[in-house]
């Protein structure tokens, strides 16, 4: 399934590009499933979710190039790959984490970027677990947290000030 190739991929990758790829194979694989019914309403869901998830990529795209411009290429790396390199200007990497973080929480449904996630609940039940708890939610919270340990580190993201706002976002989030 594509679902599941694109979900490993996300898991698996070594790099921000790569991830940026099984990414979006993750949104191309799963909006047939939203749009699955042929209804009028599925189809708005479908359109509604493809937009939020497009602009997401498009935001995440954005910050990796961004960040790809600092730093040449990102590889994933536990503590960061930002941690330990010397900045001119640390309050540059402050513009690409938000890009990176607001690119993957349109699809882990962060508080104001979830508004296609119950426009979304058209689908039939078991597309709509999917959705909601195993792939694409999953695979943004996932990619939240590989941003914080894997390319800035906690001590960078620490040092920028995100990681508290960051906190709040999920605790509203939550609720």
């Amino acid at each position: 399934s594509l679902c599941v190739t694109a979900t490993v991929g996300i898991a698996m990758a070594g790099n921000l590009f790569t991830f940026f790829v099984f990414y979006e194979m993750l949104t191309l694989a799963t909006y047939p499933l939203v749009v699955h019914r042929g209804t009028p309403a599925a189809l708005r869901a479908g359109n509604v979710y493809l937009a939020y998830t497009l602009v997401g990529g498009a935001l995440l795209l954005t910050g990796i190039i961004w960040l790809q411009t600092l730093l040449g290429p990102v590889e994933f790396k536990p503590g960061g790959v930002i941690a330990g390199r010397a900045m001119d200007e640390p309050a540059l990497l402050l513009i690409p984490f938000v890009l990176l973080v607001a690119g993957v929480g349109v699809k882990a449904a962060l508080v104001p970027l979830h508004g296609w996630l119950p426009r979304a609940m058209v689908a039939p039940a078991p597309v709509s677990a999917l959705l909601h708890a195993v792939a694409v939610v999953k695979a943004g919270a996932f990619g939240i947290i590989r941003i914080v340990y894997e390319v800035y580190g906690v001590e960078v993201a620490h040092a920028l000030g995100v990681l508290q706002p960051l906190g709040w976002v999920a605790a509203v989030t939550i609720v």
